[in-house]
C-alpha cells in the first residue's frame, strides 16, 4: 500500500494546488482538455472510482490532466496505482533542491526520499558487448511500427480499389425466379437490431480513445478530419463535436472507447477494419466505404 510520508499530499490535493498554483480555473482546463468541470472536481477530490467510466476513464484522463499541467505522467500513475490498487509506489530517485521563490506550492519533491545509492560497480571483470538485446529490441519494436504503417497504407489502398470497382460495376438484371427466391430470403431475415442510445449531455458528444497496441486511426469531428496517424499503446486522445464523431481504424481490438462518459471498450475484433460513429444521443449508423 501507499505510505505517505508526514506531510506529503495525496494525488488529488497534488493535481489541485498544482492547477491552483498555475492560476488555472475549471473552465480554461476544461477548454484545453476536454475535462468537464464535474469530473474534475473529482478527479481532484481523488474519488476515482465516482468517474462514469471507472477505471479506464480514470486513466486517460489522468494522462491528460499530467501533461496539461507540466507534472510527470508516470509519477501520477505509480501514485494512482498505488492508491487505487495498492501497488508499491517507488519515489523517483532525486536530490532535493534548494525551495525556490517559484517554486508550486504542495510539491511533494520535499517530501520523497532519495533512493539508496546503487552498489559500487566492480571495475575488473568481462564488458558487457553492446549489439546483443538492445539490437533485438530496437529493431523489434521498429518492425513493429513499420508492420503498423504498411498495415495502414494497404487498408487505405484496398479501399480505394474496392470504391473504384463498385463505382464501374453495373448489376444484371435479375430473372423473375432469382428475384422470387431473394425476396422469401428477405422476408425471414431478422430486424436489424437497435443501436444503443447513450445518456444524453445536451452539450454534443466527447470521445476518448485509448490504444491499446500500436494502431492506425482517422477521427472526424462533424464531418471534418481531426485525426489521422499511429497512436502508441498507452496514449489516449480526446475529442468533441456538436453533432457526430466517427472513427475509423484498421484493427478494431487496439483502441478502447468512452463516449459522453460511458465506457464503449473495444471497438471491433483484432484486425477487423472498424467504422463506427456516436451523435449527443448515441450511437449512429454508418454506411458502409463511408466514415
Amino acid at each position: 500500500m501507499l505510505t505517505l510520508n508526514e506531510g506529503m499530499e495525496t494525488l488529488g490535493i497534488w493535481l489541485r494546488r498544482t492547477r491552483e498554483a498555475r492560476n488555472l480555473t475549471p473552465e480554461q482546463v476544461e477548454a484545453a482538455t476536454r475535462i468537464k468541470p464535474r469530473l474534475l472536481e473529482i478527479l481532484e477530490a481523488g474519488n476515482f472510482s465516482a468517474l462514469p467510466g471507472g477505471d479506464m476513464q480514470a486513466r486517460g484522463f489522468l494522462r491528460i490532466y499530467a501533461r496539461y499541467l507540466g507534472l510527470p505522467a508516470d509519477e501520477v500513475m505509480a501514485r494512482y496505482e498505488a492508491e487505487v490498487h495498492g501497488l508499491r509506489y517507488v519515489p523517483p530517485a532525486r536530490t532535493p533542491p534548494a525551495q525556490s521563490a517559484g517554486a508550486l506550492p504542495g510539491s511533494t519533491t520535499a517530501h520523497i526520499s532519495p533512493s539508496p545509492a546503487p552498489a559500487p560497480v566492480p571495475l575488473e571483470g568481462p564488458r558487457r558487448r553492446w549489439g546483443t538485446l538492445e539490437t533485438l529490441l530496437v529493431g523489434g519494436l521498429a518492425l513493429a511500427v513499420l508492420v503498423a504503417v504498411l498495415a495502414g497504407v494497404s487498408y487505405l489502398i484496398t479501399r480505394s480499389a474496392s470504391a473504384t470497382d463498385g463505382s464501374a460495376t453495373v448489376a444484371a438484371t435479375p430473372t423473375p425466379d432469382v428475384t422470387q427466391a431473394v425476396a422469401a430470403e428477405a422476408a425471414q431475415v431478422e430486424p436489424t437490431a437497435t443501436l444503443p442510445v447513450l445518456q444524453s449531455t445536451g452539450e454534443g458528444v466527447t470521445l476518448t480513445l485509448e490504444a491499446t497496441e500500436h494502431v492506425w486511426v482517422q477521427v472526424t469531428t462533424d464531418d471534418e478530419v481531426a485525426f489521422r496517424g499511429l497512436l502508441a499503446p498507452q496514449q489516449a486522445l480526446t475529442w468533441s463535436a456538436d453533432q457526430r464523431i466517427a472513427v475509423e481504424t484498421g484493427n478494431g481490438a487496439g483502441l478502447q472507447a468512452i463516449v459522453n462518459g460511458q465506457v464503449i471498450g473495444a471497438l471491433g475484433e483484432r484486425g477487423q477494419v472498424t467504422r463506427r460513429a456516436w451523435g449527443p444521443r448515441g450511437e449512429l449508423p454508418v454506411a458502409a466505404g463511408g466514415p
